[in-house]
């Protein structure tokens, strides 16, 4: 969606979307559908900055015109993994395990 987002926006108006402006979007969503506020925001905001390294590697490699190789959509099956900020998490030794929690941004 994100991606999509981001390709009709130059198409249309020749306007290029950030990670920011999508991240404050995603903020206003949250508000609308209380669905999303099922996940802690910082992971929701992790395909945003995943595809913002994706732009950024994109105009990298634009500028020093190789074959830059638009960001492209990732299936479900390639996306396997989530990132979050070192200070939104909590892991806890209990017992003879592992406790992983997660604890919403600011």
């Amino acid at each position: 969606m994100a991606l999509e987002q981001r390709k009709d926006a130059w198409e249309q108006s020749h306007v290029s979307l950030s990670y920011l402006d999508q991240q404050k979007e995603l903020t206003e969503l949250r508000v609308w559908f209380p669905e999303y506020e099922e996940l802690p925001a910082v992971i929701e905001r992790d395909p945003l900055h995943r595809l913002q390294l994706a732009f950024n590697g994109f105009y990298r490699r634009a500028k020093k015109e190789e074959n830059p190789g638009y960001p492209r959509f990732k299936s479900i099956t390639r996306y396997d993994s989530f990132s979050v900020d070192s200070q939104n998490f909590k892991l806890d030794f209990i017992g003879r395990a592992w406790n992983f929690s997660l604890q919403d941004a600011p």
